[in-house]
């Protein structure tokens, strides 16, 4: 008896090719796409804790951006879980991200365009700047480390740099950032 594998190339069938990634994507390889995937799944479905805690850091961590929120600057931590404005804006954040996600498999066009049209409505904020997105990144890191608890590894967090990265590399461009980069 040998194994399944040989048994098949005998009878002439082949391997199905590797997929493809799409070059714009910021990933290595398609299992390292495919891997982050599969993290975010269970990030998704933590949505609503996720993204509030990740808004609660940013502001803890970084107050005057909490300013450019003009609804919300002035309400306390308390109030801040209590809105249903806090809810509406933290969550906006996962679901761009999840959006973005959900097109990069087969529509990277769309999901650019997604991005850039998330990038557009930031500038239209009086005194946003790009390093708002920079700040973030280590809140969203930390809400997404929350949720995927023990199985949250380096490999995990480097493909959720690399997808956050992306995201919002391609938010700049809309911005007009001058090296597309924060």
């Amino acid at each position: 008896m040998g194994c399944l594998q040989s048994k098949a190339s005998d009878k002439g069938f082949k391997d199905p090719p590797a997929k493809q990634l799409d070059s714009r994507l910021p990933f290595e390889n398609y299992r390292q796409f495919f891997n982050f995937k599969n993290s975010w799944k269970t990030v998704a479905r933590k949505t609503d804790a996720c993204a509030q805690e990740n808004m609660l850091l940013f502001f803890e961590r970084f107050p005057q951006h909490k300013a450019l929120h003009t609804d919300l600057a002035n309400l306390s931590e308390e109030q801040l879980k209590m809105s249903m404005a806090f809810q509406n804006q933290s969550e906006a954040i996962f679901n761009l991200f999840d959006d973005v996600l959900q097109k990069c498999d087969n529509n990277v066009d769309g999901a650019i365009r997604d991005c850039l049209v998330a990038g557009e409505k930031h500038k239209h904020i009086p005194g946003f700047q790009p390093e708002y997105f920079k700040d973030m990144e280590d809140t969203f890191l930390q809400a997404c480390r929350t949720a995927l608890e023990d199985r949250f590894s380096e490999a995990t967090e480097q493909n959720f740099k690399h997808f956050y990265g992306f995201v919002t590399q391609q938010m700049c461009r809309a911005l007009g950032s001058e090296n597309n980069r924060i």
